[in-house]
C-alpha cells in the first residue's frame, strides 16, 4: 500500500487511463512511423518533467525497481520532450550520494538498451552539462568526478560507445578534455577493469585521438594502467624504417643501420637475429593470408640489411633459417613462399650451401615446428642445391686437368728447381 501510495502520489495518476488509452495509441500509428516506447504528451512543461524526474528518481532509489522507473520515465517523456531528461536526471543525482549516481546511471543505462533514449540524444544531453562544466565545477568541486559515475555504466555496458567521450569533449578546452576523458575512464576501471579494457579495445580509440601525449603519466594519475597499452618491441619500432627503405630501389639504408646501433647492445645474439631476419622478411611480402608472396625485387635490396649482421658465419646463417621457418610456419606455409625465399638469398649469397644443409638436416630439439612442412616445400631446391656442384662445368674441367698439363700452364719463370741443401749447409 505504501509503493502504491508513494506511486501515486509522485507520478500524478500515473495509471489514471493508461490501459484505456493504449490500444487505441497502437492502432492509430500509421505503418510508416516509428512505434516509440515513450507514450508521454508532448505538451508537458519544462518544471513538470524536472520535478516528475526527480520524484521519479527518488523512489526509484528507495526501491531500486528499474523496470518499475524506466515505466514511469515512458509514460512522462514524449519523443519531443525526451532530450531533456539527461539533464533533468543530472540535477537532481549530481549532489547525492556516490551510490544513487551510479543507480542513475544504470537507468539510462537500461533506457539505452530499450531505445527509450537514442544514443544521439544522449550525446547531445552529456554535451549540454560539459558545455557549463567549467562553471558547474567551481560550484561543485568534485564535479568531474560526480559526472563519471553517471556516465559509466552506459560506457561500461556498451549501451553507448566510447567514441561518446572524444566526440563529446569537442566544446571542450584542451585542459579539461584530459580532466573529463580520464576521470569518466578511471570510474569504468574502477567499477569493472576487464569490461573497461574490452569497451576500450572495441571502440578503436586511442591516447593522441583523445589529445594525450604523456600516455604513462596520464594513465598513473587517473589509474588507467588497465588501458596501458603494451610496450613496443624495439624490433617493432624498426619496422616502419624498414618499410620505407624496401619501397624504393633507391632508399638509403643507413637510416636502419643508424636506428639499430642506437637501440641494440648485442647484435650477435640469436634472439636479435632471428627477430631481424623476420622483420626485414616482412618488409618483403606482400598479400595477405594464404596469398602472401615474396617480392624478389626488395628481398634483394633488403638483404644488404642482414649481411653485415650475419657476416657470413653459418651459425648465424643457420637461426636466419629457423626465424624464416618460424615465419612461414605462422602464415601457414603459402605455396611456394620459402623456396621462393630460399632462391633469393642464395642468388645474393646471404645464406651458404652448408647452412642450408645443415636446416635441413637438423634434428634440434624446439627447433621442429612446421619444419616436417617447410622441407616438403622447399625439396626441389635442396635437390638442385645438391646436384649443382657437380654439374659445375668449371669444378669438372678443373678436376680434369692432369698435374703434368696444369704444370705447363704456369710461366717457365715460376717453374724454379726446388732448392736442395746437404748437411751442414745453410
Amino acid at each position: 500500500m505504501g509503493r502504491r501510495e508513494s506511486r501515486e502520489g509522485s507520478y500524478a495518476g500515473r495509471h489514471s487511463n493508461t490501459e484505456a488509452t493504449r490500444p487505441s495509441r497502437e492502432a492509430s500509428v500509421p505503418e510508416t512511423e516509428v512505434v516509440s516506447c515513450l507514450r508521454g504528451s508532448c505538451d508537458t512543461s519544462t518544471e513538470v518533467l524536472e520535478t516528475k524526474t526527480r520524484s521519479i528518481l527518488e523512489e526509484f532509489f528507495g526501491l531500486a525497481d528499474i523496470a518499475e522507473a524506466f515505466l514511469c520515465i515512458t509514460e512522462l517523456y514524449h519523443p519531443q520532450t525526451i532530450q531533456s531528461f539527461f539533464e533533468n536526471m543530472f540535477n537532481a543525482v549530481v549532489e547525492r550520494s556516490s551510490g544513487d549516481r551510479s543507480a542513475a546511471g544504470r537507468l539510462t543505462s537500461h533506457m539505452l538498451e530499450r531505445e527509450a533514449l537514442s544514443v544521439t540524444v544522449f550525446m547531445e544531453g552529456v554535451s549540454t552539462i560539459l558545455e557549463v562544466a567549467e562553471d558547474l565545477a567551481i560550484d561543485i568541486p568534485k564535479f568531474w568526478s560526480y559526472l563519471a559515475e553517471i556516465l559509466a555504466p552506459s560506457l561500461l555496458s556498451r549501451n553507448a560507445p566510447l567514441t561518446l567521450l572524444r566526440d563529446s569533449s569537442k566544446s571542450l578546452p584542451e585542459h579539461l578534455v584530459h580532466r573529463y576523458i580520464g576521470q569518466v575512464l578511471g570510474a569504468m576501471v574502477r567499477t569493472d577493469p576487464v569490461q573497461a579494457e574490452e569497451a576500450w579495445k572495441q571502440s578503436g580509440l586511442t591516447f593522441s585521438e583523445i589529445q594525450v601525449s604523456e600516455v604513462e603519466q596520464f594513465c598513473s594519475e587517473y589509474g588507467l594502467l588497465a588501458l596501458m597499452p603494451p610496450p613496443q618491441s624495439p624490433m617493432a619500432s624498426l619496422k616502419p624504417l624498414l618499410n620505407t627503405a624496401a619501397e624504393s630501389p633507391d632508399s638509403p639504408l643507413a637510416p636502419v643501420f643508424d636506428h639499430i646501433t642506437a637501440t641494440f647492445k648485442d647484435t650477435k645474439d640469436k634472439t636479435f637475429l632471428r627477430d631481424l631476419v623476420a622483420v626485414v622478411l616482412e618488409a618483403c611480402l606482400e598479400g595477405k593470408e594464404n596469398l602472401v608472396t615474396l617480392d624478389q625485387a626488395k628481398l634483394t635490396q633488403m638483404s644488404g640489411v642482414l649481411k653485415p649482421y650475419l657476416d657470413a658465419q653459418k651459425d648465424r646463417e643457420v637461426q636466419a633459417l629457423y626465424s624464416l621457418q618460424a615465419l612461414v610456419h605462422s602464415l601457414e606455409h603459402p605455396n611456394k613462399l620459402l623456396h621462393s625465399i630460399f632462391d633469393v638469398l642464395y642468388e645474393v649469397e646471404l645464406i651458404s650451401e652448408d647452412a642450408f644443409i645443415e636446416w635441413e638436416e637438423s634434428a634440434e630439439v624446439g627447433e621442429q615446428e612446421g619444419k616436417g612442412v617447410a622441407l616438403k616445400s622447399c625439396t626441389q631446391f635442396f635437390q638442385w642445391l645438391r646436384t649443382a656442384e657437380e654439374d659445375d662445368p668449371e669444378a669438372e674441367v678443373a678436376a680434369d686437368i692432369p698435374e703434368a698439363e696444369a704444370e705447363a700452364d704456369i710461366p717457365e719463370e715460376q717453374q724454379k728447381e726446388p732448392v736442395k741443401f746437404s748437411i751442414g749447409e745453410e
